[in-house]
């Protein structure tokens, strides 16, 4: 597990969830890895957003962000299994950069660590 990371945001995990979701929703299942979810987050905000063939998904929402900006691709059924397993309210997740890996927390509970690997955006 990585010690140190760049950018660390506090999210509500169900707003998070289903945004994820909703942005997923375009992706025909063997697309994934050339339609991925895209995160990109600037300030206090974090876009999400996804593009395919089938169309155009974009929504934002409001986190809570230590160290710097980015922008990081996901396969977002990556991301679905593990925020559906966590129970808080909020979570944190932890970047390494922006191809290297992710880590979800839930805020309130230290007794379990998600770690999700972005795909290369193309």
């Amino acid at each position: 597990m990585p010690e140190q990371t760049v950018t660390d945001i506090i999210i509500d995990t169900a707003a998070f969830l289903e945004a994820v979701e909703r942005a997923s929703l375009i992706i025909v299942s063997e697309y994934v890895k050339r339609y991925p979810v895209l995160l990109e987050i600037a300030g206090d905000k974090m876009k999400i957003s996804s593009t395919s063939n089938l169309g155009f998904v974009d929504e934002n929402i409001s986190v809570d962000t230590t160290g710097k900006d980015m922008k990081v691709a996901f396969n977002p059924r990556y991301l679905v299994e593990a925020l559906r397993t966590i129970e808080d309210e909020t979570i944190k997740l932890s970047f390494t950069s922006e191809v290297g890996q992710c880590l979800l927390r839930p805020v309130n509970n230290e007794g379990f660590v998600h770690l999700v690997l972005p795909v290369k955006r193309v």
